[in-house]
């Protein structure tokens, strides 16, 4: 998704060259990239992508908590406003409570470095075109910063 610019058609070959280089994967995989790009398009989310004023692409970002220094990065951000996080595969329950947290995590991360959280976020599941809001509320973020606090290593006295 980082490489393509939503402006143009998927680089869907250039992606397939890069993932598939055995020659007998390749179509498979062209074809499996192909359905992830018309997922994409067919979403709620493909004309906000489009009228981005600024969209931020796997944005590293560093948080700590607890003196743990926490890496990641963003798959998407929209207008510093908008978080997305793409996924492979088919949402499972448990799992999708997990990204759910994950986003949570990334939303605190925002506010912490830029003072403000984002106002919505996304877990978009490329592979059925899944488009699930997450909820970001103040009280959703600091419980999951919290929850994160309670099973970290504390702080060296």
């Amino acid at each position: 998704m980082e490489r393509w610019n939503f402006d143009e058609p998927p680089p869907v070959e250039a992606v397939a060259d890069e993932l598939c280089p055995a020659l007998d994967l390749r179509p498979a995989c062209v074809q499996e990239l192909r359905a992830i790009a018309e997922a994409v398009q067919n979403s709620a989310l493909w004309p906000r992508l489009l009228e981005a004023r600024r969209l931020e692409r796997e944005l590293p970002f560093v948080y700590a908590l607890n003196g743990v220094r926490i890496n990641g990065k963003i798959d998407a951000l929209i207008d510093r406003s908008v978080l997305i996080d793409y996924k492979t595969g088919q949402r499972h329950d448990g799992q999708h409570a997990r990204y759910e947290t994950q986003l949570r995590l990334y939303a605190g991360a925002l506010e912490a470095v830029t003072g403000q959280a984002p106002r919505e976020a996304f877990l978009h599941y490329l592979d059925t075109g899944e488009l699930l809001a997450v909820d970001i509320n103040p009280r959703a973020i600091q419980s999951t910063i919290d929850r994160l606090r309670r099973v970290l290593p504390s702080p060296p006295a």
